[in-house]
């Protein structure tokens, strides 16, 4: 356990392939994945930040449930990320008799997988709320023992999810998409575009993330920033909606993330050809 937290540390500290500023996220959320739940036990690990507007993002995950179950709680309006004030922990044995938000639980369940789900409320600067999520389709699956280790890797991802809660406001700004969960719409854009699985679609977002050093968000908004702008093609617009001005054009659209692609970042040079 010593060795896991002194990895997690280092992680926090160090650059890595990974955005914007200090550690890699999805690297944390993976080193948190292996460390909670009872031993042989899959667990899943998600990021989310949910901003004044109550969106909920995911900023880092270890593959699509977190994303999913986010995507969900948004659609829905009903979950533990939704709503005001936020609730500090949240810990549920079983989603499938839980009583508590009867049509997300159900779905939770029966559509996406997860059974029993640890939150715990990450705290940030400025009006951003970071949660610390983790899923795993097997009942009962955390214990007593979790809730130490999960507060201990909150308190070291708070470096992290601060920077990420940056590059949240900032992407919000330069692709103005209104209230939407940007990196699940994405997320289905890819998969339903490719007729890959969610899972597939979502492992092709991070590797271009890291390729790119860009957020997963930055990157998700582009992409539905793009598909936005192919649809009212011939017409020409110098300003984005909000009189905002238009980013930069970019090969980032999923009809354009077969297996492999050239994805332009906000510079003039495009970078070598990014598998995906």
């Amino acid at each position: 356990m010593h060795d896991t937290y002194a990895s997690l540390n280092h992680a926090t500290r160090s650059r890595t392939d990974g955005p914007p500023r200090g550690a890699d996220p999805h690297r944390l959320v993976a080193i948190a994945a292996t460390t909670v739940g009872q031993h042989g036990v899959r667990v899943h690990c998600g990021l989310t930040l949910i901003g004044a507007g109550g969106v909920p993002e995911t900023v880092a995950a270890t593959d699509d449930i977190p994303v999913r179950m986010d995507l969900l709680q948004y659609e829905l309006r009903q979950g533990p990320f939704i709503g005001t004030p936020l609730p500090n922990a949240v810990s549920i044995a079983d989603l499938r008799s839980y009583e508590g938000w009867q049509e997300f639980s159900s779905r939770c369940a029966t559509e996406i997988g997860p059974r029993s789900m640890r939150t715990v409320r990450i705290p940030l600067q400025g009006r951003t709320t970071g949660m610390l999520s983790f899923y795993s389709s097997t009942p009962s699956a955390f214990g007593d023992q979790d809730g130490e280790k999960i507060a201990r890797f909150a308190s070291l991802m708070i470096p992290t999810a601060d920077a990420l809660a940056c590059d949240l406001h900032a992407t919000r700004t330069a692709f103005p998409l209104g209230r939407t969960n940007r990196v699940g719409k994405a997320l289905k854009m890819v998969a339903r575009l490719h007729g890959v699985t969610d899972a597939e679609a979502f492992a092709r977002l991070v590797r271009a993330s890291i390729q790119l050093n860009r957020s997963l968000v930055n990157l998700a908004s582009h992409i539905i920033w793009e598909r936005r702008s192919t649809a009212d093609e011939p017409t020409s617009h110098t300003r984005g909606s909000g009189g905002l001005p238009k980013p930069p054009r970019q090969d980032l659209s999923p009809n354009r993330l077969p297996t492999t692609v050239t994805l332009v970042p906000p510079t003039k040079q495009r970078p070598p050809l990014v598998h995906v």
